[in-house]
Protein backbone atom coordinates (compact mmCIF):
# COMPACT_ATOMS: atom_id res chain seq x y z
CA UNK A 1 0.00 0.00 0.00
CA UNK A 2 1.22 2.91 -0.72
CA UNK A 3 1.16 6.16 2.26
CA UNK A 4 1.39 9.92 2.52
CA UNK A 5 3.94 10.96 5.02
CA UNK A 6 3.59 14.99 6.08
CA UNK A 7 5.02 17.17 8.88
CA UNK A 8 3.82 20.59 10.01
CA UNK A 9 6.61 22.62 8.03
CA UNK A 10 5.08 21.32 4.97
CA UNK A 11 7.18 18.35 4.14
CA UNK A 12 5.51 15.75 1.64
CA UNK A 13 6.76 12.19 1.19
CA UNK A 14 5.51 9.54 0.14
CA UNK A 15 6.34 5.56 1.01
CA UNK A 16 5.09 2.03 -0.09
CA UNK A 17 4.80 -0.73 2.45
CA UNK A 18 3.66 -4.33 2.46
CA UNK A 19 -0.16 -4.77 3.10
CA UNK A 20 0.42 -7.11 5.58
CA UNK A 21 3.49 -4.92 7.66
CA UNK A 22 3.19 -3.86 11.38
CA UNK A 23 3.57 -0.38 12.49
CA UNK A 24 6.62 -0.97 14.04
CA UNK A 25 7.81 -1.83 10.16
CA UNK A 26 6.15 1.78 9.38
CA UNK A 27 7.89 3.65 11.72
CA UNK A 28 11.19 2.27 11.02
CA UNK A 29 10.80 3.38 7.17
CA UNK A 30 9.49 6.85 8.14
CA UNK A 31 12.73 7.30 10.65
CA UNK A 32 15.09 6.27 6.97
CA UNK A 33 13.00 9.10 5.23
CA UNK A 34 13.53 11.22 8.13
CA UNK A 35 17.29 11.16 9.18
CA UNK A 36 16.77 13.64 11.74
CA UNK A 37 14.28 11.07 13.81
CA UNK A 38 15.22 7.77 15.31
CA UNK A 39 12.50 4.76 15.23
CA UNK A 40 11.52 5.79 18.73
CA UNK A 41 10.45 9.45 18.44
CA UNK A 42 8.31 8.21 15.13
CA UNK A 43 4.82 9.00 16.43
CA UNK A 44 2.34 9.28 13.78
CA UNK A 45 -1.61 10.94 13.69
CA UNK A 46 -4.45 10.39 11.43
CA UNK A 47 -5.49 13.62 12.40
CA UNK A 48 -2.85 15.59 13.11
CA UNK A 49 -4.07 15.25 16.80
CA UNK A 50 -3.66 12.06 18.25
CA UNK A 51 -1.29 9.04 17.79
CA UNK A 52 -2.27 6.58 15.95
CA UNK A 53 -2.88 3.80 18.55
CA UNK A 54 -1.36 0.32 18.46
CA UNK A 55 1.85 -1.38 19.83
CA UNK A 56 4.61 -2.14 17.05
CA UNK A 57 3.61 -5.66 16.29
CA UNK A 58 0.15 -4.96 15.56
CA UNK A 59 -0.69 -4.99 11.58
CA UNK A 60 -1.21 -1.58 9.92
CA UNK A 61 -4.80 -2.36 8.78
CA UNK A 62 -5.72 -3.07 12.76
CA UNK A 63 -4.56 0.34 14.11
CA UNK A 64 -6.94 2.09 11.70
CA UNK A 65 -4.18 2.52 8.55
CA UNK A 66 -5.09 1.56 4.78
CA UNK A 67 -3.78 2.44 2.08
CA UNK A 68 -4.26 5.90 0.54
CA UNK A 69 -3.63 7.69 4.05
CA UNK A 70 -2.09 10.36 5.26
CA UNK A 71 -0.44 10.61 7.98
CA UNK A 72 1.01 13.48 10.37
CA UNK A 73 4.56 13.29 12.28
CA UNK A 74 4.34 14.08 15.55
CA UNK A 75 7.49 15.12 16.66
CA UNK A 76 8.77 18.05 18.45
CA UNK A 77 12.27 17.47 17.42
CA UNK A 78 11.28 17.75 13.71
CA UNK A 79 9.76 20.69 14.37
CA UNK A 80 12.30 22.56 16.01
CA UNK A 81 14.83 21.27 13.56
CA UNK A 82 12.31 22.55 10.55
CA UNK A 83 11.88 25.61 12.33
CA UNK A 84 15.68 26.61 12.94
CA UNK A 85 16.34 25.70 9.27
CA UNK A 86 13.56 28.16 8.12
CA UNK A 87 14.71 30.55 10.77
CA UNK A 88 18.52 30.26 9.25
CA UNK A 89 17.41 30.38 5.66
CA UNK A 90 15.79 33.46 6.08
CA UNK A 91 18.72 35.29 8.23
CA UNK A 92 20.95 34.14 5.27
CA UNK A 93 18.77 35.30 2.87
CA UNK A 94 18.34 39.03 4.35
CA UNK A 95 22.03 39.26 4.52
CA UNK A 96 22.44 38.25 1.25
CA UNK A 97 20.26 40.69 0.09
CA UNK A 98 21.25 43.38 2.18
CA UNK A 99 24.87 43.03 0.56
CA UNK A 100 23.81 42.41 -3.34
CA UNK A 101 20.59 43.63 -3.34
CA UNK A 102 21.29 46.69 -6.70
CA UNK A 103 23.56 43.40 -7.87
CA UNK A 104 20.27 40.32 -7.82
CA UNK A 105 17.75 42.36 -8.32
CA UNK A 106 16.78 41.46 -11.61
CA UNK A 107 17.72 38.26 -10.99
CA UNK A 108 15.57 37.65 -8.20
CA UNK A 109 12.84 39.12 -10.06
CA UNK A 110 12.87 36.56 -12.72
CA UNK A 111 13.43 33.72 -10.13
CA UNK A 112 10.35 34.86 -8.38
CA UNK A 113 7.99 35.33 -12.06
CA UNK A 114 9.62 31.75 -13.07
CA UNK A 115 8.57 30.21 -9.42
CA UNK A 116 4.96 31.72 -9.17
CA UNK A 117 4.20 29.98 -12.66
CA UNK A 118 5.29 26.89 -11.28
CA UNK A 119 3.67 27.76 -7.81
CA UNK A 120 0.48 28.04 -9.28
CA UNK A 121 0.92 25.11 -11.52
CA UNK A 122 1.31 23.07 -8.43
CA UNK A 123 -1.65 24.32 -6.94
CA UNK A 124 -3.56 23.74 -9.84
CA UNK A 125 -2.68 19.92 -10.10
CA UNK A 126 -3.11 19.53 -6.62
CA UNK A 127 -6.47 21.57 -5.47
CA UNK A 128 -8.29 18.76 -5.78
CA UNK A 129 -6.79 16.54 -4.17
CA UNK A 130 -5.96 18.33 -1.44
CA UNK A 131 -9.94 19.68 -1.22
CA UNK A 132 -10.76 16.23 -0.76
CA UNK A 133 -8.83 15.80 1.98
CA UNK A 134 -9.87 18.88 3.74
CA UNK A 135 -13.40 17.65 3.53
CA UNK A 136 -12.73 13.80 4.63
CA UNK A 137 -10.51 15.71 7.88
CA UNK A 138 -12.60 14.19 10.91
CA UNK A 139 -14.20 17.30 13.13
CA UNK A 140 -12.00 17.04 16.80
CA UNK A 141 -15.71 18.21 18.72
CA UNK A 142 -17.54 14.95 16.90
CA UNK A 143 -14.39 12.65 17.86
CA UNK A 144 -14.15 13.73 21.65
CA UNK A 145 -18.22 13.25 21.69
CA UNK A 146 -17.88 9.54 19.63
CA UNK A 147 -14.51 8.93 22.32
CA UNK A 148 -17.34 9.02 25.48
CA UNK A 149 -20.19 7.62 23.86
CA UNK A 150 -19.03 5.09 20.99
CA UNK A 151 -21.97 3.19 20.72
CA UNK A 152 -24.11 5.45 18.31
CA UNK A 153 -26.73 3.40 15.97
CA UNK A 154 -29.51 4.47 13.66
CA UNK A 155 -32.88 3.18 13.34
CA UNK A 156 -34.08 4.01 9.85
CA UNK A 157 -37.67 2.95 8.63
CA UNK A 158 -38.25 0.75 5.54
CA UNK A 159 -39.61 2.71 2.55
CA UNK A 160 -43.22 1.35 2.65
CA UNK A 161 -43.78 2.32 6.21
CA UNK A 162 -42.23 5.70 5.66
CA UNK A 163 -45.09 6.02 2.11
CA UNK A 164 -47.76 4.84 4.46
CA UNK A 165 -46.93 7.25 7.26
CA UNK A 166 -46.51 10.20 4.84
CA UNK A 167 -50.01 9.23 3.30
CA UNK A 168 -51.67 10.03 6.70
CA UNK A 169 -53.50 13.48 6.60
CA UNK A 170 -54.09 13.90 10.34
CA UNK A 171 -52.24 13.93 13.55
CA UNK A 172 -51.43 10.44 15.30
CA UNK A 173 -53.48 10.16 18.60
CA UNK A 174 -52.74 7.01 19.77
CA UNK A 175 -49.98 3.90 19.59
CA UNK A 176 -52.42 1.78 18.69
CA UNK A 177 -52.50 3.51 14.97
CA UNK A 178 -49.04 3.79 14.76
CA UNK A 179 -48.91 -0.20 15.16
CA UNK A 180 -52.28 -0.52 12.75
CA UNK A 181 -49.92 1.66 10.20
CA UNK A 182 -46.89 -0.64 10.97
CA UNK A 183 -49.09 -4.15 9.99
CA UNK A 184 -50.46 -2.27 6.56
CA UNK A 185 -46.85 -1.52 5.35
CA UNK A 186 -45.88 -5.21 6.40
CA UNK A 187 -48.38 -6.65 4.32
CA UNK A 188 -47.89 -4.21 1.16
CA UNK A 189 -44.52 -5.13 1.53
CA UNK A 190 -45.40 -9.20 1.57
CA UNK A 191 -47.71 -8.81 -1.45
CA UNK A 192 -51.06 -7.91 -0.18
CA UNK A 193 -53.15 -4.72 -0.17
CA UNK A 194 -56.48 -3.40 0.69
CA UNK A 195 -59.55 -4.25 -1.62
CA UNK A 196 -61.58 -1.01 -0.72
CA UNK A 197 -59.10 1.58 -1.34
CA UNK A 198 -58.32 3.10 -4.68
CA UNK A 199 -54.93 4.37 -2.95
CA UNK A 200 -52.00 1.63 -2.28
CA UNK A 201 -50.93 3.43 0.82
CA UNK A 202 -53.46 4.79 2.88
CA UNK A 203 -55.78 3.62 5.20
CA UNK A 204 -59.53 4.51 5.75
CA UNK A 205 -60.21 7.49 8.11
CA UNK A 206 -62.96 4.68 10.23
CA UNK A 207 -59.53 2.14 10.82
CA UNK A 208 -57.58 4.96 12.38
CA UNK A 209 -60.83 6.68 14.26
CA UNK A 210 -59.47 6.95 17.82
CA UNK A 211 -62.68 6.14 19.75
CA UNK A 212 -62.41 2.04 17.90
CA UNK A 213 -61.35 -0.45 19.48
CA UNK A 214 -62.24 -3.02 16.97
CA UNK A 215 -61.09 -2.57 13.42
CA UNK A 216 -61.56 -4.41 10.39
CA UNK A 217 -59.73 -4.54 6.63
CA UNK A 218 -59.77 -6.54 4.30
CA UNK A 219 -56.89 -7.89 2.01
CA UNK A 220 -56.20 -9.59 -1.54
CA UNK A 221 -53.51 -10.25 -3.67
CA UNK A 222 -52.16 -7.53 -5.53
CA UNK A 223 -52.28 -7.28 -9.56
CA UNK A 224 -55.40 -9.62 -8.81
CA UNK A 225 -59.46 -9.25 -8.73
CA UNK A 226 -60.75 -8.92 -5.41
CA UNK A 227 -61.56 -12.75 -4.64
CA UNK A 228 -60.11 -14.00 -2.96
CA UNK A 229 -59.73 -11.95 0.25
CA UNK A 230 -58.41 -12.39 3.65
CA UNK A 231 -60.32 -10.34 7.01
CA UNK A 232 -57.70 -8.48 9.52
CA UNK A 233 -58.88 -7.73 12.64
CA UNK A 234 -57.21 -5.36 14.83
CA UNK A 235 -58.01 -5.49 18.65
CA UNK A 236 -57.16 -2.85 21.10
CA UNK A 237 -56.96 -4.54 24.21
CA UNK A 238 -56.13 -1.50 26.77
CA UNK A 239 -53.42 1.02 25.88
CA UNK A 240 -50.76 -1.03 25.85
CA UNK A 241 -52.08 -4.98 24.04
CA UNK A 242 -53.48 -5.46 20.49
CA UNK A 243 -54.88 -8.73 19.21
CA UNK A 244 -54.89 -9.17 15.52
CA UNK A 245 -56.45 -12.39 14.17
CA UNK A 246 -56.81 -13.24 10.31
CA UNK A 247 -58.99 -15.44 8.81
CA UNK A 248 -60.47 -16.23 5.15
CA UNK A 249 -63.83 -17.58 4.82
CA UNK A 250 -64.34 -17.89 8.41
CA UNK A 251 -61.53 -20.34 8.66
CA UNK A 252 -59.33 -18.36 11.03
CA UNK A 253 -56.02 -18.55 10.12
CA UNK A 254 -53.71 -17.58 12.40
CA UNK A 255 -53.46 -14.93 16.02
CA UNK A 256 -50.75 -12.65 17.14
CA UNK A 257 -50.57 -10.12 20.06
CA UNK A 258 -48.25 -7.70 20.25
CA UNK A 259 -47.12 -5.75 23.33
CA UNK A 260 -46.80 -1.77 22.41
CA UNK A 261 -44.97 -1.25 25.56
CA UNK A 262 -42.43 -3.71 24.17
CA UNK A 263 -42.29 -2.15 20.56
CA UNK A 264 -43.13 1.54 20.73
CA UNK A 265 -43.42 4.25 23.51
CA UNK A 266 -46.82 4.78 24.25
CA UNK A 267 -48.18 8.19 23.23
CA UNK A 268 -49.83 10.77 25.41
CA UNK A 269 -50.44 13.16 22.81
CA UNK A 270 -50.72 13.59 18.82
CA UNK A 271 -47.72 13.52 16.79
CA UNK A 272 -46.99 13.77 13.05
CA UNK A 273 -45.70 11.60 10.53
CA UNK A 274 -41.87 12.65 10.58
CA UNK A 275 -41.42 12.59 14.78
CA UNK A 276 -43.65 8.78 14.52
CA UNK A 277 -40.25 6.89 13.44
CA UNK A 278 -38.74 8.05 16.44
CA UNK A 279 -41.37 5.83 18.76
CA UNK A 280 -40.25 2.90 17.60
CA UNK A 281 -37.57 0.81 20.68
CA UNK A 282 -36.74 -2.02 17.97
CA UNK A 283 -38.47 -1.72 14.76
CA UNK A 284 -36.41 -4.51 13.07
CA UNK A 285 -37.92 -6.75 15.80
CA UNK A 286 -41.41 -6.04 15.26
CA UNK A 287 -41.25 -5.88 11.33
CA UNK A 288 -40.00 -9.26 11.44
CA UNK A 289 -42.82 -10.22 14.37
CA UNK A 290 -45.63 -9.26 11.82
CA UNK A 291 -44.12 -10.46 8.75
CA UNK A 292 -43.32 -14.10 10.00
CA UNK A 293 -45.98 -14.45 12.33
CA UNK A 294 -49.15 -13.26 10.36
CA UNK A 295 -47.90 -12.18 6.91
CA UNK A 296 -46.33 -14.79 5.15
CA UNK A 297 -48.75 -16.84 6.59
CA UNK A 298 -52.14 -14.80 4.74
CA UNK A 299 -50.34 -14.67 2.01
CA UNK A 300 -49.66 -18.57 1.41
CA UNK A 301 -53.25 -18.75 2.62
CA UNK A 302 -54.22 -16.40 -0.38
CA UNK A 303 -52.59 -17.97 -2.79
CA UNK A 304 -53.83 -21.09 -1.77
CA UNK A 305 -57.03 -20.06 -2.53
CA UNK A 306 -56.53 -18.59 -5.25
CA UNK A 307 -55.24 -21.88 -6.75
CA UNK A 308 -51.42 -20.57 -6.89
CA UNK A 309 -48.27 -22.32 -5.52
CA UNK A 310 -47.02 -21.60 -2.25
CA UNK A 311 -44.80 -18.59 -2.02
CA UNK A 312 -41.05 -19.29 -2.84
CA UNK A 313 -37.45 -17.74 -2.64
CA UNK A 314 -35.46 -15.63 -0.19
CA UNK A 315 -38.41 -13.65 0.71
CA UNK A 316 -40.34 -16.18 1.73
CA UNK A 317 -37.80 -17.85 4.41
CA UNK A 318 -38.09 -16.64 8.13
CA UNK A 319 -36.27 -13.18 9.15
CA UNK A 320 -33.53 -15.75 11.02
CA UNK A 321 -32.60 -17.55 7.47
CA UNK A 322 -32.43 -14.41 5.57
CA UNK A 323 -29.87 -12.76 8.03
CA UNK A 324 -27.79 -16.11 7.95
CA UNK A 325 -28.39 -15.89 4.01
CA UNK A 326 -26.84 -12.14 3.67
CA UNK A 327 -24.63 -12.55 6.10
CA UNK A 328 -22.42 -14.91 4.59
CA UNK A 329 -22.10 -12.39 1.28
CA UNK A 330 -19.47 -9.83 0.68
CA UNK A 331 -20.11 -6.23 0.16
CA UNK A 332 -20.38 -6.52 -4.34
CA UNK A 333 -22.90 -9.11 -3.87
CA UNK A 334 -25.18 -7.27 -1.15
CA UNK A 335 -25.08 -4.38 -2.56
CA UNK A 336 -26.19 -6.70 -5.87
CA UNK A 337 -28.90 -8.07 -3.85
CA UNK A 338 -30.23 -4.83 -2.62
CA UNK A 339 -31.01 -3.88 -6.14
CA UNK A 340 -33.75 -6.54 -6.45
CA UNK A 341 -36.55 -4.83 -4.66
CA UNK A 342 -37.70 -2.80 -1.63
CA UNK A 343 -37.38 -5.09 1.03
CA UNK A 344 -34.46 -6.46 -0.13
CA UNK A 345 -32.72 -2.65 -0.07
CA UNK A 346 -33.71 -2.09 3.56
CA UNK A 347 -33.00 -5.77 4.93
CA UNK A 348 -29.49 -5.74 3.08
CA UNK A 349 -28.68 -1.97 3.72
CA UNK A 350 -28.80 -2.91 7.67
CA UNK A 351 -26.05 -2.17 9.87
CA UNK A 352 -25.59 -5.94 11.38
CA UNK A 353 -24.21 -6.72 8.04
CA UNK A 354 -22.18 -4.13 7.05
CA UNK A 355 -20.15 -3.79 10.29
CA UNK A 356 -18.72 -6.55 10.20
CA UNK A 357 -17.53 -6.18 6.64
CA UNK A 358 -16.24 -2.85 7.31
CA UNK A 359 -14.15 -4.32 10.12
CA UNK A 360 -13.00 -6.81 7.85
CA UNK A 361 -12.22 -4.66 5.38
CA UNK A 362 -10.56 -1.93 7.12
CA UNK A 363 -9.54 -3.29 10.35
CA UNK A 364 -10.10 -1.36 12.98
CA UNK A 365 -13.22 0.75 13.16
CA UNK A 366 -12.18 4.37 14.67
CA UNK A 367 -14.46 6.34 16.71
CA UNK A 368 -14.17 9.32 13.46
CA UNK A 369 -16.08 5.82 11.39
CA UNK A 370 -18.27 5.67 14.58
CA UNK A 371 -19.67 9.22 14.07
CA UNK A 372 -20.29 8.97 10.35
CA UNK A 373 -22.55 5.82 10.63
CA UNK A 374 -24.71 8.00 12.89
CA UNK A 375 -25.15 9.63 10.12
CA UNK A 376 -24.60 7.54 7.16
CA UNK A 377 -24.88 4.35 8.80
CA UNK A 378 -22.98 1.73 7.86
CA UNK A 379 -22.91 1.02 4.33
CA UNK A 380 -22.18 4.94 3.50
CA UNK A 381 -19.38 4.60 5.81
CA UNK A 382 -17.91 1.41 3.72
CA UNK A 383 -18.59 3.44 0.56
CA UNK A 384 -17.07 6.53 1.58
CA UNK A 385 -13.90 4.66 2.55
CA UNK A 386 -13.50 2.53 -0.06
CA UNK A 387 -13.73 5.10 -2.53
CA UNK A 388 -11.13 7.08 -0.80
CA UNK A 389 -8.57 4.08 -0.94
CA UNK A 390 -9.51 3.90 -4.71
CA UNK A 391 -8.73 7.59 -5.15
CA UNK A 392 -5.69 7.48 -3.06
CA UNK A 393 -3.88 4.74 -3.45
Amino acid sequence: MRLRIKTFGGRLERISVEDNSTLGDLQKQVAGVFPELGPDDVKLSLNKKVEVDGAAQDLLRTAGICGGDTLWILSSVLDEKESSQSDRHSHTTSASNGLQSSQLFSQAAGQQSSQAAEQQTSQQVSAPIEEMQEAHKPDMQQLEQAQQTPDITISSAPDLLQRVLDSCTTALQSSHQLLLLTLHAVLLETGMQLTCQDEMYALPDEALAKCSSVRQLQYCLQRRQLEPSCEVKYISLGAGMACIAASFDGSRITTLNVSLEQHLQLLQTGCSSEEAVSLFKDLEQLWTELKDKLALKMLAGLRQSAGLSPPLGLLALPAELKTKILSSLQAKDLSAVECCCTELRHTAGSNLFWQPLFQQEFGFVTSYATIQAGRLGWQGVFTQKWVERYIYS
